[in-house]
C-alpha cells in the first residue's frame, strides 16, 4: 500500500510500489501538470520501501511523455541504500531520469535492465538481447525452440511502435528464473491504450479501465 500526496509541483510516493498502485501516481501527476497547470514536476520517492518493474516503469514512460511536451521533471531517488541500488540495477534510475546514469551490464545476468526502443532498430537490438538472456539462464534451449516466446516478444514490442502512437517510445525488461524456468517480461509505453486503438473499429467498447 502507499501513500501518495502532492504539494505545488511535487507528488511524493511513500511505501510500496507495485503494479496496483501506478494510477493513484499517475492520478497525482495529472492533477499538478493538467489540473494545477505546474510547468515543473519533481517526482519524489524518497520514501518508498519497496518497488516493483510494472509500477515503476509505469511512471518512467509517464514521466518521458511529459518530457517530450517541454516539462521539467526531476526524480528523487529512493532514500534506503538496498531499494537504490535496485533502481540503480534494474535501470528504473535511468529510465525516470535520462541525467542519471545507465545500469551496469553483468556478464552472465539473469536479467535485462529496463531498456528504451523507439525506432525498429532499436526494437530488434532489445529483442535479441532479451533472447541472448533467456537463452544463458536455460540450459539446453536453442533460438528455435524460443520461436514461440521470440515471436510474442516481437509482437508486443511491435504493437507500440505500429499502434500506440508513444512518441516516447516503449520500455521493455526482462528477468529469467533458471530453476523455475520461467521468464517475466515488463513493456510498457505512454501511447493509446488498446481499447482506445480497437475502439476505431468496435466504437461500443468501454472505457480502459474494465481492461485493467
Amino acid at each position: 500500500m502507499i501513500q501518495v500526496d502532492t504539494n505545488l509541483g511535487e507528488v511524493r510516493v511513500a511505501g510500496s510500489l507495485g503494479l496496483a498502485d501506478y494510477k493513484r501516481v499517475l492520478s497525482a501527476i495529472h492533477r499538478v501538470t493538467v489540473k494545477q497547470g505546474f510547468e515543473e514536476l519533481t517526482l519524489d520517492l524518497s520514501a518508498c520501501t519497496a518497488a516493483f518493474a510494472g509500477g515503476v516503469l509505469v511512471l518512467a514512460a509517464e514521466t518521458a511523455r511529459i518530457r517530450d511536451k517541454g516539462m521539467e521533471v526531476s526524480v528523487v531517488p529512493p532514500s534506503d541504500d538496498k531499494l537504490l541500488r535496485l533502481f540503480r540495477n534494474a535501470g528504473w534510475l535511468n529510465a525516470l531520469d535520462p541525467r542519471q546514469p545507465v545500469a551496469p551490464t553483468f556478464a552472465g545476468t539473469q536479467h535485462v535492465p529496463a531498456m528504451w526502443f523507439r525506432s525498429p532498430e532499436e526494437q530488434h537490438h532489445c529483442v535479441n538481447r532479451l533472447l541472448d538472456t533467456v537463452l544463458g539462464s536455460l540450459p539446453g534451449l536453442t533460438r528455435h525452440d524460443l520461436g514461440a516466446i521470440e515471436w510474442a516478444v516481437n509482437e508486443v514490442t511491435d504493437n507500440v511502435l505500429v499502434h500506440s502512437e508513444s512518441q516516447a517510445g516503449g520500455l521493455v525488461q526482462l528477468s529469467a528464473f533458471s530453476q523455475r524456468k520461467q521468464i517475466e517480461m515488463v513493456v510498457v509505453d505512454a501511447g493509446a491504450g488498446i481499447p482506445c486503438t480497437l475502439r476505431q473499429g468496435y466504437p461500443e467498447l468501454g472505457l480502459d479501465s474494465l481492461w485493467t
